[in-house]
């Protein structure tokens, strides 16, 4: 027995979780690593915290967060226009996650060459682990991606 429109029809169910995903939790989790990350380097003695092996590791952090912290607005954004069910919504929000994929993907490869990441031969835990959690993000943007283009939900919600 299949949903008719009238029962798929709004924000509700994977929909209503990729609202709450880029407008609640994606500021949460970040908001969280950001006082972490913050919260050590206001604790190191020297100049480049113990948990950062080089100097070049501590610019991929700095950066990690500026674009983190950039990425979580727009985020919320797309995040609201889908909660609101405002026109042309679906095709950012899918813009979106296409640039989020494309930016964080490739971050995979940092832990795994570690030659990219710094000059050292060892990148330091936390900068592997941020570099591999982000680019794991990517890959759940692109699924959150195909979801947005083939799902009834989202198709009877938004009219596509």
């Amino acid at each position: 027995m299949s949903k008719t429109t009238d029962e798929l029809h709004g924000v509700q169910g994977w929909l209503l979780l990729l609202c709450v995903s880029l407008t609640v939790l994606t500021p949460l989790f970040w908001f969280r690593d950001l006082v972490s990350i913050v919260g050590e380097i206001l604790r190191a003695p020297g100049p480049v915290p113990s948990f950062i092996n080089s100097q070049r590791d501590k610019y991929v952090m700095i950066a990690l967060v500026v674009v983190n912290t950039a990425f979580t607005f727009i985020s919320v954004n797309v995040g609201m226009a889908l909660w609101r069910v405002r026109p042309g919504a679906v095709q950012a929000a899918r813009k979106w996650l296409g640039v989020l994929a494309l930016v964080k993907i490739p971050l995979l490869i940092i832990p795994l060459v570690p030659q990219v990441a710094t000059l050292d031969p060892n990148p330091s835990f936390i900068v592997s682990s941020l570099c591999l959690l982000t680019g794991l993000q990517g890959l759940v943007s692109l699924a959150w991606r195909d979801y947005l283009a083939s799902s009834r939900r989202v198709a009877a919600t938004y009219g596509g």
